[in-house]
């Protein structure tokens, strides 16, 4: 009933829209698919299918019409619970010559002389355009012609039809063969049509990466480019789903499995694995396949939907990391199965890197392949000064480097070849900085300069600060206040770096000019504190700067002396705190 409604009102609303404008969007008809996922389709089973009137009389054709009328009639008893909730019912219609079912057979069935050569495409065609077939899904079952009345085995054949609510459809042909020996016939039929039922349809799907030149480690110390011939690859559009392996099993088709997972099924050995693939007619898919599908961005998403590993055909579940830039296969314990055709494609080529190939730099760390060099200090390409770090102990075929100069260089590149050449008297950086750095802020007639310089030995400086404070209050006193702070600093990182740091009052000095009597206060009594960040990058021999400081000072014993020379003073205290921004330069030696 629910999807009757439904179908009325598309058909209210396509009846509504004559003439005018009118969106999609709000009155979007649900996409079915096969098996269904959502939209509540209704099912209709179409059959048993014959050509000639002597099919009717053998007696498995009966068995075969009561299999499909039991399955209608008691859809909780034979369908699985998953398919249960995902449609809206199930209809038998029987099959009837001179009716349009038998056209349509016809038409199908003189596409090719040879089932496998069908179009499915214009299989859809025929199908959708029949005016009085209802959106759903439609399988239309024959069991082909047998001369022995007690056979092994029989083959069903027909046609899998989706009618979308728009009116578009998608058909497969499907054959399959269903063993009768030592069971009963009716049982044997019902699994059968409950397997092509739950069965996705088996169209693949065209998958693509546009680089196809793809970094990665064989082994654990050869790297290269895998160059695959073409960016298009094909696989089926998923992996395997649970509850497809779970009707496969219940419907006897396929062995014992034991199945993790939640959506797709996670297997944990590759017997079972194949053993799935083959029930499509299908292999496992190669190792090459699963790095192309974990590159692209669809297979990625279903890669990590299942546990992000899937089995391929050389026997291994795992799953692609980067790896110095590099895609390395890492191994796992269970995977999804993921299927192709067994068609050959153009095996991919590995390509090796040459020697002294820059893998990756990370920061001022490079790794080079293949560089087996002695000496402690190196010239790369102009003007990069690097540190030999030594040979990385995982990979044999890496030896790390430090730039410890113009880390900026353009003639050295990651992913090529760079030029090295040693210092033969070596190189020792004397990792010297010097810096200065100003701030100036006024708000009113309140007027604040800093001027500060630095000197850094490696990560340690030291250096000095001198503030200047100007202000005039209400009531038109003068205020004039100056101070200079011995700074202790630590400094991290080397191109872009962060320096860190605090200041002590060592001396200064401050006046006040009373508006009322002219009288001028003076102390040299400063005490105070600061505390800065600075932060840097290197450009050669150079270094932007920017800085902010946070200060805090305070001024006492202010005294004044009169013309008789008689001194006067203040007993009060005058306090300065707030922040500054600055900016300034550095050298680098």
């Amino acid at each position: 009933m629910k999807t009757q409604i439904k179908q009325l009102l598309y058909g209210i609303l396509a009846t509504s829209c004559f003439g005018l404008s009118c969106t999609s969007s709000t009155w979007a008809a649900e996409e079915y698919h096969w098996p269904p996922k959502d939209g509540e389709p209704i099912v209709t089973l179409v059959g048993p299918v014959y050509e000639t009137g002597s099919e009717t009389k053998a007696p498995l054709f009966k068995a075969l019409e009561e299999a499909m009328a039991a399955i209608v009639e008691n859809q909780q008893t034979h369908l699985p619970g998953f398919y249960q909730q995902r449609i809206a019912g199930t209809n038998h219609q029987l099959f009837r010559p001179g009716y349009s079912n038998e056209e349509e057979w016809g038409s199908i069935k003189s596409l090719s002389s040879k089932a496998e050569d069908y179009d499915t495409e214009r299989m859809a065609g025929i199908l959708e355009s029949s005016e009085n077939r209802k959106p759903g899904l439609e399988m239309a079952i024959r069991m082909q012609p047998i001369s022995n009345q007690n056979p092994a085995s029989v083959t069903l054949e027909g046609y899998r039809f989706v009618l979308q609510p728009g009116g578009k459809g998608q058909a497969e042909w499907f054959t399959q063969v269903v063993k009768l020996t030592g069971r009963e016939a009716g049982e044997e039929f019902r699994n059968a049509l409950v397997w092509l039922l739950a069965k996705p349809f088996g169209k693949q799907k065209s998958f693509v990466l546009e680089n196809v030149e793809v970094p990665v480690w064989e082994g654990k110390n050869t790297a290269g480019f895998l160059r695959f011939a073409d960016t298009n690859f094909t696989a089926d559009a998923n992996p395997i789903r649970k509850e497809t392996v779970k009707a496969c099993v219940q419907t006897r088709f396929c062995p014992e499995i034991k199945i993790g997972g939640d959506e797709f099924a996670l297997i944990s050995n590759i017997a079972d694995a194949q053993a799935i693939c083959r029930m499509f007619e299908r292999v496992v898919i190669d190792e090459n396949t699963l790095l192309r599908l974990s590159l692209n961005k669809k297979g990625r998403t279903l890669l990590d939907r299942g546990n992000g590993a899937a089995w391929h055909s050389g026997g291994q579940t795992g799953y692609f990391k980067e790896h110095y830039n590099h895609q390395e296969f890492i191994q796992a314990e269970t995977g999804v199965v993921w299927c192709k055709l067994a068609k050959q494609e153009a095996s991919p080529t590995f390509v090796e890197h040459p020697p002294k190939y820059l893998i990756d730099q990370t920061g001022l760390s490079l790794s080079v392949y293949r560089m087996f060099v002695t000496g402690k200090y190196w010239l790369f390409g102009k003007s990069m000064v690097v540190e030999s770090l030594g040979q990385y102990s995982e990979r044999t075929n890496i030896r790390k480097f430090w730039i410890l100069d113009n880390a900026l260089a353009s003639d050295v590149q990651e992913m090529a070849v760079v030029s090295s050449s040693a210092f033969d008297f070596g190189y020792v950086p004397y990792n010297i900085r010097f810096r200065g750095l100003v701030g100036s802020s006024s708000s009113g007639d309140t007027k604040v300069t800093s001027t500060s310089f630095y000197g850094i030995w490696k990560n340690y400086g030291i250096g000095m600060t001198n503030m200047s404070y100007k202000t005039k209050s209400s009531s038109n006193n003068e205020y004039e206040m100056i101070n200079s702070t011995i700074d202790f600093s630590y400094t991290y990182g080397e191109v872009l770096t962060a320096t860190v740091g605090v200041g002590n009052v060592t001396s200064g000095s401050g006046t006040i000019i009373m508006s009322s009597s002219g009288l001028k206060y003076s102390t040299d009594s400063v005490s105070g504190k600061s505390i800065f960040v600075i932060l840097g990058i290197e450009l050669n021999d150079y270094e932007g700067l920017f800085g902010f400081t946070f200060n805090t000072s305070k001024y006492s014993a202010f005294q004044s002396q009169n013309s008789i020379l008689q001194t006067d003073s203040i007993d009060e205290s005058y306090s300065i705190s707030g922040g500054q921004f600055m900016l300034g330069v550095g050298f680098i030696f």
